[in-house]
Order: C-alpha cells, then structure tokens, then sequence
C-alpha cells in the first residue's frame, strides 16, 4: 500500500504525528493502521526529508501504553539476545585469534557490536568468520599503530594504511592468526597457522574435491556405456537388414536377358504428346455405276394387268 506523504501541518483530523527514533511505536503504528484498512502518512520536513509518520490517534495513544508497560521486558530480552552474539562473536575471534589479549577481545567485541552505527560486527551479508578477522584488523591499526596520529598530520588515508599495514600483519601473527593477506582484507590464512575449525574446514574442502571428481567420472561413464549400447544395437540393426537382403536375393528367380532399359527422355515425352502428320492419298475419280433394278415379285395366279416390269 502506498504512503502519501505530507507536511505536519496538514495531517487529516483525528491523525496524530509519529516522529522517528522509536522502532517499536513506529512498526506498530503502521502495522495496526494499515490492519484497519486507514491510511499512513510519511510526515516531510520543508527539505522533502521524512521526520515520521501520521497515524490515527486513538491507536498512537494505544501503542504508546503498550511500548511504556513492555519496556523493561523488551529491554531484557534486548540484553539477552545482544549477550549470546557478544559471546558467540567472541569464541568466534579467540578460534582465529587464540592469544589476543582478554582486554583487547573486550574492546573488539564491544565496538565491533554497536548497533546503528554500520559497524562490521552487524553486517549480515559476511560471515562470522570474516566479520571476526575484520573487527580483529580494524582493532590493531586504531589501537596498536600510529594510524590515527598519521591522519590527524594530514596523512592520506590509502597512504596511512600503507605505513601501518606491516604492523598490522605481525601483531595478527603474535595474536595466531598468521594472517598473510594484502592491504586492509585480512582473511585467508596460512596452512601451517591455522586455527582448529579452519583446518577442519580446509579438510573437508580437501576431501569434497575428490567425491566430485569420482561423481564426474561415473557419469562420464555411464554416458560412455549407453553410446556404446546404442552403437551396438545399431549394428545389430543393420546387420539384419543385410541377412533378409541376401536371402530375398538368392531365393528370387534369374531373370532372363532382356533388352537394355529405355530411359525416358523429356524428347521421347515431347514425341508421345506430339502427333505424327498423316499423309492422306488422293482420291481418284471413279465411273458412274449404272443403277440397280429392283426385281419385283409378281404372283402368277394374278393376270398381267400391263403393267411393266
């Protein structure tokens, strides 16, 4: 559902103005708003810059109870949760980092976990691991090196984190991590250094190259096994074909020699459609035959009345 958005003066009636800050009265204004089937506001400043919300009244007023009776127990559950990845993240670095200083793994954990600031600790798209190697790194050269002297000199930065980065490398190597990664992307670590879990992983990696290539190979084979089923019924096929050939051969009469075959010709079709002139003899003048009487039957009991014949 699209969100109008208007200035805080001109908010409907019976709508209140929800500012920026609280995620709690925020989600849950506009979740109930929106569940009522009411419309949300986006509150802007002269800047068009949003500043809040503008919901009904009566459900700001309800959601602002709620957030005051359920404060202390969101709070708790917030430092529950937030402890369990604090420790997690902390068992994560000393895996990688196994002779970091206990004051040094407090201080890491404690900036690299601070919340709405983009610290590298709350990225969600890197692992634990590499977020634990990154807070690690970024710890050494703002607290063991002159990085931030060689700032406020003038230094550029590209070119502090030059100056630095040779320390940098051999305070992660006294720590455990043998890290031997270029300039500011600490990561991949040396075989020979390698903590527990990434030895065990870089085995399994080992391990998984050899069941890909066996599963490659099987393939591989069974595609070469039914081309060759294929091929050899295809044999078998035309094999066949050639006995029923030879036997209908050897069991038909011998023809007799006959003449050559005619092959026709587009002429001998040009002949056939065409008709031969016919030469037609003169016809000859012949005498006059002499007409032919008629004998008449006379009976001879009749006399001759006189008549000829």
């Amino acid at each position: 559902m699209s969100e109008a958005k208007v200035p805080k003066c001109s908010l409907p009636s019976g709508y209140s103005f929800v500012p920026k800050g609280n995620v709690f009265i925020t989600r849950n204004c506009r979740r109930l708003t929106q569940a009522c089937g009411c419309s949300v506001y986006v509150v802007i400043d002269a800047k068009n810059e949003p500043i809040g919300i503008g919901v009904p009244t009566e459900i700001h007023v309800g959601v602002q109870s709620k957030e005051t009776d359920t404060r202390a127990e969101r709070a708790a559950n917030v430092l529950k949760r937030d402890g369990g990845i604090a420790k997690g993240f902390q068992k994560e670095i000393m895996k990688i980092f196994p002779k970091i200083p206990p004051d040094a793994l407090r201080n890491v954990s404690r900036i690299a976990l601070q919340k709405g600031k983009g610290k590298v600790g709350r990225v969600g798209k890197l692992n634990v691991q590499r977020r634990a190697r990154l807070a690690v790194w970024a710890h050494v050269r703002h607290c063991e090196t002159d990085y931030d002297v060689l700032l406020r000199n003038g230094v550029p930065r590209e070119d502090a984190r030059h100056r630095v980065e040779a320390k940098i490398k051999e305070v992660c190597k006294v720590w455990g991590s043998g890290s031997q990664t270029t300039r500011g992307k600490p990561g991949k670590t040396s075989t020979s250094t390698s903590s527990p879990g990434t030895a065990a992983s870089q085995a399994i990696k080992k391990t998984a190259k050899p069941v890909a290539q066996i599963t490659n190979e099987r393939k591989v084979a069974v595609r070469n096994s039914k081309r060759a089923h294929r091929q050899k019924q295809s044999l078998i096929k035309l094999g066949k074909k050639d006995k029923k050939l030879t036997k209908q051969q050897k069991g038909a009469p011998k023809a007799s020699s006959s003449p050559a075959r005619v092959v026709a010709t587009a002429a001998s079709f040009r002949e056939k459609r065409t008709p031969k002139p016919r030469v037609i003899p003169p016809i000859e003048p012949s005498s006059p035959t002499p007409p032919t009487l008629k004998a008449r039957w006379t009976n001879p009991s009749m006399p001759n009345l006189g008549l000829r014949e």
